[in-house]
This record gives structure tokens, sequence and C-alpha cells, in this order.
């Protein structure tokens, strides 16, 4: 071997080589020598370029880690037939960032964009993942190659443009909740930096569990009014929710009172003491809670004490929907409620406490067609006696029609009747 092979051979080598150094070092095919060139920052490009077609695997690997490597070759290690080698290269791809500018020369940004084209088409989805964390906060990138990676089935791809991409618009955000099937990246969504009150509605309108507790604990997450209610109405099953529901900011005094009426005792004292509550407010929170507790000492009727309230109330002929929406607001009155619904339509206290239970919002929908109340009424025993999760939730037709046909009804209540 030669002694320039020799020379380059020593650990830490990374001064200039003349033009016969370099050309020893690539005629020798020694693999050490050409690997401690690969990572020399002061090698020329065109013995990088060689590399790039001409070295091992490991070689290759290295010209890919090389700050120093031109878009020729880099363009040449985005095809390679070795993963760790266009992984490295998509690891070191902001050294290309400044190219993909409209300011950088014609040539150059072509060669640029081609090159992160390649590595976000590519079949391995570490490779793509780690162009995506390398290129996620940068504006410089072609939108469409930033909706590309923020549409990519893998979380590790999309997560991080979806979270942190300054290209994504709401409208791009909106039609990407509306259709992903990628659960994590509602939650990735829900942690932008900035989140519209139209990104936060169609969040909280998924009724993920994950996604709507970040919205909760992201300051910088804007959010109506009706948005926050909707919460709220599946708030009391999901614990999850509670505490960052008690932190959040900006919230109104009608909301601090639906939130005492669920989360613990101890989050109503943090609630207070979070928005500094004025004490005539505060009272009627604590007041809230001790009537709550006081409840729940009590507990909720027996069976037999439903049963026997909900037959009282069919004999009486007083069932229907003022009377359902008079026992929801006086709380407590689930199992009354229930035992109700399965004497008025006939199908018998366990099938309707059944479907209650289920939770499953179309069959609830059923029961309550069957006993003869509004779909505004269903929608509401929904949301306040069984709890029905909010992407679960069916709503009325136009607002106030059954939105199933007759025979759809009757098959999903004769499925409960068969047990």
């Amino acid at each position: 071997m030669s002694k320039a092979v020799r020379q380059t051979d020593k650990p830490g080598f990374a001064g200039r080589l003349d033009y016969a150094q370099t050309l020893a070092i690539l005629e020798s095919g020694d693999e050490v020598a050409q690997l401690t060139l690969a990572e020399n920052p002061n090698a020329p490009g065109e013995a990088l370029y060689y590399l790039a077609r001409h070295g091992t695997a490991k070689v290759r690997t290295a010209v890919a880690q090389n700050d120093s490597t031109p878009a020729q070759a880099d363009s040449i290690l985005s095809e390679d037939d070795q993963e760790e080698v266009r992984a490295e290269l998509a690891r070191r791809i902001h050294r290309l960032l400044p190219h993909l500018s409209q300011g950088a020369k014609a040539q150059l940004r072509e060669q640029a964009i081609a090159i992160v084209q390649a590595l976000a088409d590519d079949q391995t989805v570490r490779v793509r993942a780690l162009l995506a964390e390398a290129v996620k906060n940068d504006p410089r990138i072609p939108r469409a190659l930033a909706l590309q990676l923020a549409h990519d089935p893998a979380f590790s791809v999309c997560g991080p443009i979806l979270e942190y991409s300054p290209l994504l618009n709401d409208t791009d955000l909106t039609e990407i909740i509306a259709a992903t099937r990628v659960s994590e990246a509602l939650a990735a969504i829900s942690r932008r930096s900035t989140v519209s009150e139209a990104v936060s509605d169609a969040l909280v309108r998924t009724g993920d569990i994950a996604a709507v507790a970040a919205l909760l604990g992201n300051p910088n997450a804007q959010m109506r009014e009706d948005t926050l209610d909707l919460i709220l109405d599946g708030a009391p099953s999901v614990e999850s929710w509670h505490e960052p529901l008690v932190m959040r900011a900006n919230i109104s005094a009608r909301a601090m009172k639906r939130i005492a009426g669920f989360v613990a005792a101890n989050l109503v004292d943090r609630m207070i003491a979070r928005h500094n509550v004025p004490e005539n407010i505060a009272r009627d929170l604590l007041l809230t809670v001790r009537q709550r507790i006081e409840s729940e000492k009590v507990g909720a009727p027996s069976l037999e004490a439903c049963e026997q309230t909900a037959r009282k109330v069919i004999a009486d002929r007083s069932f229907g929907d003022k009377w359902v929406m008079e026992a929801i607001d006086a709380r407590n009155q689930a199992g009354v409620i229930t035992a109700a619904l399965g004497l008025a339509s006939g199908l018998g206290l366990e099938p309707a406490r059944a479907i209650i239970a289920s939770r499953i919002g179309r069959a609830i929908m059923a029961l309550c067609w069957k006993a003869g109340l509004s779909a505004r009424t269903a929608y509401e025993i929904q949301q306040h006696v069984a709890h029905v999760v909010p992407n679960q939730l069916v709503t009325p037709k136009g607002g106030v029609d059954y939105p199933m046909k007759v025979d759809q009804m009757e098959w999903l209540l004769e499925t409960y009747l068969e047990g």
C-alpha cells in the first residue's frame, strides 16, 4: 500500500489531500483508506462522487454522512440499494435545505428538490421518517412535499409534519382530520404551536380521546364556547380530560359549573385557584360539589326503585319528551329514565338497560324511537344518560328527524331482544 494510503488510514485524519494522494486511495480498493477519505470534510467533491458510485456499502454510508458531499453524489445516494445509505442521507438533508428556497440558483434548487422528493417516495418507512424529522420545521420545502409527508400512512412520517410544519393551513388540517386513519395523527395536530377554532372543532368532533386531551392541554389552541360544550357533554366518562379542562385558561363561569358537576373535589379547588374565581362564584362551585357528594353518598336509586318510579310515570301518562328533559336536568335519574324507556318501548327493562349500557348511538336512537320520543330528545339521552363519546353520537336528520329507516331501527332492537 502506498504511503498516501497509510497516512490517510490514521484515525482522525482530516487534512487536505492532493490529486495524487486521492487518486491512489481511489485506485487502491482499500476499504479502510476509502472510508477515511469518505469521512474527510476536505475530500474533493469528485472523489466523494466516485465513492458514492463505486464504494462499498460502508463507504457509501460515510459519503452520505459527509456534509461536503456534492448534490450530484447525493442524487446517486438517494437511489442507493442499501437502506442505511439512504437513511444517513435523510439525516443529513438539512445541508440541502438552503437550496430549496426560491432565492437559490435554479439548477441547485432543482437538484435539491429531486433528492428530497426521492427520499419522500422511499419505500422504507425509516428513510421517510428521518426525512420528515429533518424538514418538519422548514418553510423552504415545496408545499406539495409537506402535504405528501403529512398524508403518509406511517405516524413516524406524518406525525412530525402534522405537529410542526408551517406549510399546512387550516383547510389542509381539517381535510386530514376527516380522512386520516392514523389515530395518533389527530393528537399531533392538537399539539401544534397554534390551533385555530375551526381545526379545534374538527378535532373535538372526532371524539378521539387522546386528541381532545392534547387539545385541552394546548394553551395556544383556540376554541369556541360550543366546541367546549361538546367536550363537556362527553367529559364525565373520560377522566383523562378532567385535569386539562380544569387548568384550561379563559373558561366561563357556566363551563366551570358544569365541570364541577363531575370532576374530583380537589380538581374543583385547583380550578378555583387557577382562575382566581370571585368569591360568589366559588361558593356556587363548591355547593355544586357538596350536592354531588351528598347525592353519591345517598347512592343512585336501586333497580327496583327505578322500576317503581318508571311504572308510575307510565301509568300517569307523564312519560314524554318534557318529562325526560326534566329528569335529565334533575340529575341522578339515569336509572329511572332507562326503566321508563324499557316500559314505554315495550322491549322490557333488561334490553333497555343493555342498550343504554352499550353506549351505541344508533341503538339508543332506535330505543327512543320505539318509546315514542323525538329525535332531539334521543340525542340528549345519548349525551346525558348513556354518555356516548362525541364521535359516536348520532345526530337527528335535519335537526329534527330520526336518521335511520324504520326497518333498520326494528332490526337493531331485535338484536337486543334476541340477547
